[in-house]
């Protein structure tokens, strides 16, 4: 039971915060307080991109945002390169402590304001974008626009998954057949849905795909963990003895599913796991495995079903070479995956680095 808290704790842990870049002029009038938000309606963080699909009365396409860069302008603010979000070109955008969004603006101290997406339902502004040369739709239905959150606990279902708590803002664009009309904001994602206007009728965008702060979009209901008993395994070779004498490297697999979402896998006579050892240059030096105490032998197949619960598969093996001779020292990379029958499948794994010294 120890053992089960203490990895659901280790997984805990294991979540980022970002970090905001300095707070924007409000620029509106309201008399209520704003909601400080524990993860952002419009992270920025270098690396971040989402994919969406857009489907309309012409057919479908997609089309794709990205944070590429940073860079500090001369106003000495930080602020993030953001691509594709209202077509090209890329746009230097920032991020204040109550999710106020807005664009680098050359000719002032004051930024284009986007969005107030921490403010209170019934907040209103107008949105300005940085005109440049080159914008088409829907940039040039956008600036200008006149916004207004009208729910902070919508809920949203999109490809790229379920969503609480999402912002809804309302648009009234300056053209009459064109232009955003709606967005869906959810947090520590941003934008999930879009509705656009146009002269066949109305265009909608979802969210497929995303990579923010390093979590992958859609989330599988399940994560995995490997727990090593120390980061660094001694070779007493003084002198040379037998294998049994090499360091045994134990620990433990776990794959956690905190959802009421059932996964299932299934195992042939008992619930296994097999490791393969790694050296810096991507080769396997070692294979071995691990179990639950089952029968692995018997030839019968049973599906396991993870329900709110964890699965921990104990992992115990000796570094030596498949011919019994001690690893050579440096660093390596331990594979657990689980032994799932499933083709195509769900194959939870984990990778957990250790280092090899030896003592002559």
């Amino acid at each position: 039971m120890r053992a089960r808290q203490a990895l659901i704790l280790a997984a805990g842990l294991a979540a980022a915060f970002l970090i905001a870049v300095g707070e924007l002029p409000a620029q509106t009038r309201t008399r209520a307080a704003f909601d400080v938000t524990r993860e952002s309606y419009f992270p920025l963080q270098v690396g971040n991109h989402w994919v969406y699909a857009r489907r309309g009365p012409a057919g479908m396409d997609g089309w794709k945002v990205a944070v590429s860069d940073f860079k500090k302008a001369p106003n000495s603010h930080r602020y993030f390169v953001l691509s594709g979000y209202f077509g090209e070109p890329a746009r230097l955008v920032r991020r204040g402590l109550r999710d106020n969004v807005g664009e680098f603006n050359p000719r002032s101290n004051t930024d284009h304001l986007w969005y107030l997406l921490g403010a209170p339902v019934g907040t209103s502004w107008r949105m300005e974008l940085e005109p440049v040369n080159d914008a088409g739709a829907p940039a040039g239905c956008v600036d200008g626009s006149r916004l207004a959150i009208v729910s902070r606990t919508e809920h949203v279902e999109v490809p790229a998954g379920a969503f609480a708590n999402v912002v809804h803002v309302r648009f009234q664009p300056p053209c009459a057949d064109a232009g955003i009309l709606e967005e869906w904001f959810a947090p520590g994602v941003g934008l999930v849905r879009r509705l656009e206007n146009s002269f066949a009728g109305p265009v909608v965008s979802e969210l497929v795909w995303a990579e923010v702060g390093g979590r992958d979009l859609p989330r599988h209901p399940y994560s995995s963990t490997l727990a090593i008993d120390r980061p660094a395994y001694v070779n007493n070779l003084m002198p040379v003895g037998s294998p049994d004498t090499l360091p045994i490297v134990r620990g433990a697999f776990a794959v956690h599913n905190e959802t009421p979402i059932p996964i299932s896998f299934t195992f042939s006579g008992c619930k296994s796991i097999s490791v393969v050892v790694r050296n810096t240059a991507g080769n396997e030096v070692l294979r071995a495995s691990g179990n639950d105490g089952g029968c692995c032998e018997c030839d019968n197949f049973f599906t396991f079903k993870l329900v709110e619960d964890v699965l921990v598969i104990p992992v115990a093996f000796r570094l030596m070479t498949p011919d019994g001779n001690p690893l050579p020292d440096g660093r390596y990379a331990v594979e657990v995956t689980l032994d799932t029958l499933e083709t195509g499948g769900v194959h939870p794994s984990a990778t957990a680095e250790i280092e090899v010294r030896s003592i002559h």
